[in-house]
């Protein structure tokens, strides 16, 4: 374990915590390129999220756009968080199989 710990420059805690947590269900840590690029996806999440919330607003306060404009609007917004899920869904895939290899070889 220590072995492994060094060679993965983490602590053995960290690495603990790790396997808990993805024994667990709760998945992988991500760190790095990775934890970068989950950031960059919440930022894309958050602003469909505000669009929404605007779309609300104007069609709670009676300001109804064209059917056309509003479709046009909601679509592009579910093919933004299609594109997301996808992106955030190849990443935990890459990081089960990055940390399963270096389990392999160390363990």
């Amino acid at each position: 374990m220590t072995s492994f710990a060094i060679a993965s420059r983490l602590t053995t805690s960290e690495i603990l915590r790790r396997l808990a947590r993805h024994a667990s269900g709760f998945g992988p840590t991500f760190d790095g390129e990775a934890a970068k690029g989950i950031h960059a996806n919440v930022v894309q999440l958050r602003k469909v999220g505000m669009n929404l919330n605007q779309i609300a607003r104007a069609l709670n306060a009676g300001r109804a756009p064209r059917y056309a404009e509003l479709k046009s609007g909601v679509d592009r917004l579910g093919r933004l968080v299609m594109e997301q899920m996808g992106m955030l869904e190849a990443g935990c895939g890459k990081g089960r199989a990055r940390a399963s290899e270096e389990v392999t070889r160390h363990v």
